[in-house]
């Protein structure tokens, strides 16, 4: 697939070759950085923490092989639910599925019955992911977390859950 991109900066363009390889895209005039990417597999996706100010307290963790935001915005989209649902922090996973069910079986005390709702604070579930995942998360939206996120040009991080701790 081939992308057409406008510069930012002196508005030149370039043509970018989508391939195997992640790699740094620059402006082919001015060779400024545009963006790094790096193409997820097939299995490949995220666990993510998102909030909602309606609901104090509580959190959604839960799991998509799209990206954290447009999981949230499709949920913000539904009907009858007050406020929004904002993303706090996401960890790119190898098996999003089955990390979640172990992380909700890890959580299991703090669930709402049937729900991917757990009665606790931002920063204790993502400090709590974040221990089982033994990773930072890949984006977090709070440094008051204490955990940052990952550095641009890092690579990717697909962490697992070392889940014989898990209880």
């Amino acid at each position: 697939m081939d992308l057409i991109l406008r510069c930012p900066h002196c508005h030149g363009e370039s043509l970018l070759t989508v391939d195997a390889q992640g790699e740094a895209v620059s402006c082919g005039l001015c060779d400024r950085l545009l963006f790094e990417y790096e193409l997820a597999s097939e299995r490949c996706g995220v666990v993510y923490v998102l909030s909602n100010e309606e609901f104090p307290g509580l959190v959604k963790i839960g799991c998509t092989k799209r990206a954290a935001a447009q999981r949230a915005q499709e949920l913000n989209s539904q009907t009858g639910v007050p406020g929004i649902l904002v993303v706090e922090a996401y960890w790119r996973v190898d098996d999003p599925f089955e990390s979640e069910r172990l992380i909700h079986e890890r959580l299991a005390t703090q669930r709402l019955e049937g729900k991917e709702f757990f009665r606790m604070s931002v920063a204790a579930a993502t400090q709590s992911l974040a221990d089982a995942f033994g990773a930072a998360p890949t984006f977090s939206r709070s440094a008051s977390a204490g955990l940052g996120s990952q550095s641009a040009g890092s690579g990717p991080t697909y962490p697992s859950v070392d889940w014989r701790s898990a209880k």
